[in-house]
């Protein structure tokens, strides 16, 4: 038995920005982080030496950019590995979207692992209120973010870091807060990646969860 783990995060999602030679050809949304998912899984195969053509010919190269293919020839699916996913949070909505989109994925996945998955989204009332005025307003959130990335990094780093221990008990988490800040206000990409999919979770994410997902994933076990 061999087993081989791969792991990929959100594209477009990284503290330092993009690193060249990357592009934003895969949209920064829902729709396109599922997309950006299924080319890394193709991109697998073909690493395998496994010839892939999906639905939509997208395939992944080694830098994370798609090509579209137009090779028609289809993989022999009996040669194709078994495969486990492992998610976390938005994570765990998107590979059940991808499994629902690529059913040639779904005959060959044996196990689905969500770790505090965000499947639903539902919150209390007074909190749904405050998520739901962001939402509807993503480029507000982004705007204003982005001036506040602008300000903080413009003040000394003592007076950010006595901030971030008011606010936040854990060093990691004002680690990554301080990296965010501090980098290099015109690659600030983090505030537009992040509440580009953030807000469109919010909006797309059922408010209960979706049954159709679930009896299409719950299988072979």
């Amino acid at each position: 038995l061999v087993v081989t783990a791969r792991g990929v995060s959100h594209a477009g999602h990284s503290p330092q920005g993009l690193p060249p030679g990357i592009t934003t050809s895969i949209s920064w949304t829902l729709q396109g982080q599922i997309e950006h998912k299924s080319a890394f899984v193709d991109w697998i195969l073909e690493d395998m030496g496994l010839t892939v053509t999906t639905s939509t010919g997208t395939v992944a190269n080694k830098n994370g950019n798609t090509n579209t293919s137009t090779n028609t020839n289809t993989t022999n699916h009996t040669q194709w590995p078994s495969f486990i996913f492992v998610s976390h949070s938005i994570g765990s909505h998107i590979v059940e979207r991808l499994l629902i989109a690529r059913p040639d994925l779904l005959h060959h996945t044996i196990g689905v692992l969500h770790l505090m998955p965000f499947t639903r989204m539902q919150a209390l009332p007074p909190d749904q209120a405050r998520l739901d005025f962001g939402a509807i307003r993503p480029e507000l959130l982004i705007r204003s973010s982005e001036i506040l990335l602008r300000v903080l990094h413009c003040l000394p780093k003592f007076i950010i870091h006595l901030g971030m221990m008011a606010m936040m008990d854990h060093a990691k988490h004002r680690e990554l807060a301080m990296n965010l800040i501090l980098q290099r206000p015109n690659t600030a990409s983090f505030p537009r990646t992040f509440f580009t999919l953030g807000t469109e979770e919010i909006r797309t994410v059922p408010k209960m969860p979706d049954v159709s997902i679930q009896q299409a994933t719950i299988y072979r076990t």
